[in-house]
């Protein structure tokens, strides 16, 4: 990106090119490639790209985590954690993914993992509010005994 927005638009698909390499599937680099593809005389190539974009995620960002919200309002919770789980394998550096899906572990009871989603939560979030807020929730959930009913909201 910062080869991208100083005008450097080969410097930019080189590195695009590379972190493709280290990861075939990425959308963000697919999705930040493709239009500099085009950009860069390459339209056939961008096409291409397009095309694999739309073939490996054929649901728009967010479809996932809004669905399984709408489960988790519906008490559907075991719906919202694979709905939640699917986001969060799209986007695993989103800390609100996480944050979703350690709550529907807990409503599940599964302790473990909802410590586990809390604590990518809290250590992929860039706002400190929201640290501090993944953290208080992180100490609840340790709090609880296995035999209390799950309700850190």
């Amino acid at each position: 990106m910062i080869y991208q927005r100083s005008s450097r638009p080969l410097q930019a698909e080189r590195v695009y090119r590379a972190a493709l390499e280290r990861d075939p599937d990425s959308l963000v680099v697919m999705q930040n490639l493709a239009p500099l593809l085009a950009a860069n005389g390459k339209p056939a190539e961008a096409q291409q790209l397009n095309e694999r974009i739309a073939r490996l995620y054929p649901a728009p960002p967010f479809h996932y985590f809004n669905r399984g919200m709408d489960a988790y309002r519906a008490g559907d919770f075991a719906r919202a954690r694979a709905l939640f789980a699917r986001e969060v394998a799209r986007a695993p550096y989103n800390d609100e993914f996480h944050f979703w899906l350690g709550l529907a572990h807990m409503q599940l009871g599964e302790m473990a993992p909802a410590r586990k989603q809390l604590a990518l939560a809290r250590d992929t979030s860039v706002r400190a509010d929201s640290r501090t807020r993944y953290t208080a929730k992180l100490e609840k959930l340790r709090g609880l005994s296995a035999a209390s009913g799950p309700s850190v909201h």
